[in-house]
């Protein structure tokens, strides 16, 4: 390349400015710093001698200030110390002299005292004696009188409280009568419900809808008549126990009150006439028969027989001579009235449901006969009580009179003793009152001494920073004009070095500058050719301009490194393009694998209520005793595999949830049982046996099961398809503890994979089957679970292809046994 077309390029232009401020800046640099060196140096010299002098002269104010400070110190602190000497002393005199007046004051005020307190005390004594005596006569009368009135309100009281528990009891029993009724009422209403609940009137199934009447009537015998309605009034379904069923049955009750209040989405219950007083009353019951919540569709109609629960409240006894009565809403009796005393007590209870009233009576003869026996035995108790208490408050007394004499003597030397003790305390104040007032003083005297001595230092201390100021103003004057003379001279010389050194870096970096210009652009505008290639599509033409550059270049520099580089990034898109071509059939079966998935959780949840539905009668007809075993054995049979089919639709819907995984502690060995609800049939289909050497105790991981699962139904299916052909087609499964760790091991009799596949047999896209059998996506969304677990799989070759799995164990048991069981093909 000439100097025309490298003058003519920009980047060597920029290059060559560059160049030379990168020379010139450096040399200019080192000029001004040459120019200033001197003056630098004589301005140092200045300032070191200046701070030397300025040092010595503040050492010298810094002596003589510490010696004139430490003097004051001195003289301060002796004179503090006599003081403080003399009022220690003054204080101590005062303190002995007021100590020795204390001292006889309290000793002649404690005799005085005592001789008070002894006579006061045996007045005292004789006149609480005689007081006591006429007291002990005043309250014998008083409580004498006492208790004969408190004997008789006693009695009243008695009476009064077991009227209240006679009434009480009487109310539960009546409450519990009505509690018993009402709880009959609703418990057989509540199956009405629950029935009308699973009877289906959309598909018009009469067979299905007498079954379920049947099951309850025979269930529950005091059912006289159950009907089911539709929404128009016809009986589509009638079961009674007290008649044959006939057409008669089968009307149409649109027109009944129950039928308009059932339809209405609301419970009936009524009852009907009653002819015969002696027999037990029957209820209507209705239920309305709902699609949904607020929408009836029919109605579920029972008349119900009280006559057990009948029995029981007429043969309710309340004491001896006490029954119950039971009258309805109009005050019409139900319950044939018993002849009795006319004086009786009498408590009621209602029976909501139905609007009725319970009666319980009980003569009151018999309720009031103990509260009359209690208080005779009140009265007696409360004479034998007076004559015991007068020969105890004769005792009392004297035993009183005693220990008033005892009490005085201990009180009186108490006293003497406060006495003393109050004197001892208030000379023991004093004296800490005065020891106070003695350290204040000192302290006082030791602060204004300390504060004179502190403003003599302070003063002291301006005056010597005052002279070293002074002295080092003087120094400075005189050196500064010697070292402005120094400077002229330096810069005067080092100027004309600094211009010589100047022109000839400037020539030298211009020659530079165009050597390395054309060693860059050279090879720049090459690569500059190559990327026009790519930008247009010629991936091939972009290769042979790089290859190019690379056997003309003779030097390994950074422009090489780039240009293969660029080499490199040329081969990757010709690959990337023709993969990406690839990974479009991929991705499109990937997306039918998905809709599929989808697919099976909508058919899972349109095959359970029906499944649900066949199950529920199945279990019905089980329970009718009336069945021969034949049909019993079919239906038994029935149940067992519609519930194999709800495990089943159950185990589909988990598996095709979509949504985060939700890591919890899971048993592996657990997951590991549940892939066989699912692939288990098609196994057997395959006649491939399986093998499942699991431990016995589990092995908990942190883990989602819904994602491993799918990672273990991959593996079996990948097992499965790899042993298609084989003679005798095994699959082993082995879980075990290594190290912390839980190990699970799927092993095949297959033809395993190929070891120059091996490295890439976990990459999105690849796989081993034929064109139309396999995604290349399985293993690579195991491998992205199995890691999300904190897990690692691995694969290798022992007669067959051999899948390891390890997963941190939640809690590690080293003692876990293994347990062998054979699934037969």
């Amino acid at each position: 390349m000439n100097l025309i077309i490298l003058l003519k390029s920009r980047l060597a232009r920029r290059l060559i400015f560059i160049f030379l401020s990168l020379v010139s800046v450096p040399v200019l640099v080192t000029v001004l710093f040459l120019s200033h060196v001197s003056k630098d140096q004589i301005v140092g010299v200045g300032v070191a001698s200046r701070k030397i002098n300025s040092s010595a002269l503040a050492d010298a104010g810094t002596d003589f200030q510490h010696l004139g400070r430490e003097a004051i110190r001195k003289s301060v602190a002796g004179a503090a110390s006599v003081s403080k000497q003399s009022v220690t002393n003054a204080a101590t005199n005062i303190h002995n002299i007021q100590i020795d007046a204390l001292s006889k004051t309290g000793a002649d005020l404690t005799k005085l005292s005592l001789q008070s307190v002894s006579s006061a005390m045996n007045h005292s004594v004789e006149t609480n004696r005689g007081t006591l005596h006429r007291v002990g006569q005043d309250v014998a009368a008083t409580i004498e009188k006492s208790s004969a009135q408190a004997s008789d309100m006693a009695g009243r009281d008695v009476e009064r409280t077991m009227m209240s528990l006679v009434s009480k009891s009487l109310q539960e029993r009546a409450d519990y009568l009505a509690f018993l009724v009402n709880n009959h009422v609703e418990t057989h209403i509540n199956y009405l419900v629950q029935t009308a609940q699973v009877t289906d009137l959309s598909n018009h199934d009469l067979q299905g809808q007498l079954a379920f009447i049947d099951a309850l009537q025979r269930r529950y015998p005091v059912y006289m008549l159950l009907t089911v309605l539709d929404a128009q009034g016809n009986a589509t379904a009638v079961s009674a126990s007290d008649h044959a069923v006939s057409n008669r049955d089968y009307t149409n009750h649109k027109s009944e009150m129950f039928f308009k209040t059932a339809i209405r989405d609301e419970q009936y219950v009524g009852m009907e006439p009653i002819t015969d007083p002696n027999q037990a009353p029957v209820l209507d019951l209705a239920v309305p028969i709902e699609l949904y919540h607020g929408k009836a569709v029919g109605v579920l109609a029972a008349r119900l027989s009280l006559a057990d629960l009948w029995d029981t409240v007429r043969a309710t006894r309340i004491g001896k001579q006490g029954y119950a009565e039971v009258y309805d809403a109009k005050g019409r009796p139900l319950l044939r009235r018993k002849r009795g005393p006319s004086d009786t007590m009498v408590r009621e209870a209602s029976i909501d449901k139905l609007g009725w009233e319970i009666l319980a009576k009980q003569p009151m003869g018999e309720a009031l006969a103990p509260i009359a026996q209690l208080k005779r035995d009140i009265l007696t108790n409360t004479l034998s009580g007076l004559v015991e208490m007068r020969k105890h408050m004769a005792v009392t007394e004297a035993q009183a009179a005693s220990r008033l004499q005892d009490d005085a003597t201990v009180l009186s030397g108490k006293t003497a003793s406060e006495i003393r003790r109050h004197t001892d305390d208030e000379i023991a104040r004093l004296e800490s009152v005065t020891s106070r007032q003695t350290d204040m003083q000192l302290t006082a005297l030791n602060k204004a001494v300390l504060a004179q001595s502190d403003v003599n230092q302070a003063a002291s201390d301006r005056a010597m920073v005052s002279a070293s100021a002074a002295a080092t103003l003087g120094l400075t004057k005189r050196i500064k004009p010697l070292t402005e003379n120094a400077l002229q001279e330096a810069n005067s010389t080092l100027s004309k070095i600094a211009f010589i050194i100047l022109a000839i870096s400037s020539v030298i970096g211009c020659i530079l500058a165009l050597i390395l210009a054309n060693k860059i652009v050279r090879p720049i505008l090459m690569l500059a050719d190559g990327t026009r290639a790519i930008a247009s599509g010629d991936l091939d033409s972009a290769e042979i301009f790089v290859s190019g550059y690379e056997t003309k270049s003779s030097d390994s520099d950074e422009i090489s490194d780039l240009a293969a580089s660029f080499n490199c990034m040329a081969l990757s898109l010709k690959r990337s393009m023709v993969e990406l071509h690839g990974a479009e059939a991929q991705l499109v079966q990937s997306a039918k694998l998905a809709s599929l998935g989808t697919l099976s959780a909508g058919v899972a949840h349109e095959l359970n209520q029906p499944v649900a539905i066949i199950r529920g009668i199945t279990q019905q007809l089980v329970a009718d005793p009336t069945l021969n075993e034949d049909a019993l054995a079919d239906l038994e049979l029935i149940e067992g595999q519609t519930g194999r089919m709800m495990k089943i639709i159950k185990h589909l819907r988990t598996f095709s949830r979509v949504g985060g995984a939700e890591l919890g502690q899971i048993d592996v060995n657990s997951v590991i049982r549940d892939c066989f609800i699912l692939i288990g049939a098609q196994l057997k289909a395959h006649d491939i046996a399986v093998e499942l050497d699991l431990t016995s105790s589990g092995l908990p991981v942190l883990g989602d099961a819904n994602e491993l699962e799918q990672v273990f139904l991959n593996l079996i299916t990948n097992a499965r398809d790899a042993v298609e052909g084989s003679a005798e087609p095994r699959l082993t499964i082995r879980s075990r503890l290594s190290e912390g760790r839980a190990v699970v091991e799927f092993c095949d009799n297959g033809t395993g994979v190929p070891d120059s596949v091996i490295r890439q047999i976990f990459d999105p896209f690849f796989t081993t089957k034929e064109a139309g059998k396999g995604t290349g996506l399985g293993l690579s969304i195991s491998h992205t679970i199995i890691e999300k677990h904190s897990g690692t799989i691995a694969v290798h070759n022992d007669g067959g292809a051999v899948f390891v799995l390890t997963f941190p164990l939640e809690t590690a048991d080293e003692d876990a046994d293994n347990e062998v069981e054979q699934i037969a093909a």
